[in-house]
């Protein structure tokens, strides 16, 4: 069976789902250390709540479930491009790489929309593809 690319708007809903969770992840963070905090532990909790993202998503797309909660929600899934699942270190190093697809505007993102595997810029790097099931 052929596998059929994910496009634009399937993943942007996943994305939203996902941010929602990570937003309540972090206030569960937050919340006990009060949000007026002085500088250096402003500074280490912003840190810390970026490894958690990036956590995340690694964690997520190198499971079993090959995707996030969002993208498991609507039904999608990252694979390498022989269609295995991705390694630990290939999901961190695409974590990272979103922040590629971030810039300028949102670019990488809007890319998929256009491309006619459906591949932002961090897949394109990557080498991943975000499939349905």
């Amino acid at each position: 069976m052929e596998n059929r690319f994910a496009g634009f708007w399937i993943r942007a809903v996943a994305i939203i789902i996902d941010g929602i969770i990570l937003f309540l992840a972090q206030m569960i963070i937050l919340i006990p250390f009060g949000f007026e905090q002085n500088g250096e532990v402003n500074l280490m909790l912003n840190i810390f709540l970026i490894i958690l993202g990036f956590l995340y998503y690694s964690i997520m797309h190198s499971s079993k479930w090959q995707a996030t909660i969002g993208k498991k929600l609507m039904k999608i899934y990252v694979i390498k491009k022989d269609g295995t699942k991705l390694s630990f270190l290939r999901a961190l190093a695409r974590a990272f790489c979103t922040s590629i697809s971030s810039l300028p505007l949102g670019i990488g993102y809007i890319w998929a929309g256009f491309d006619k595997k459906k591949r932002t810029f961090h897949d394109m790097i990557c080498g991943t593809y975000v499939v349905k099931r």
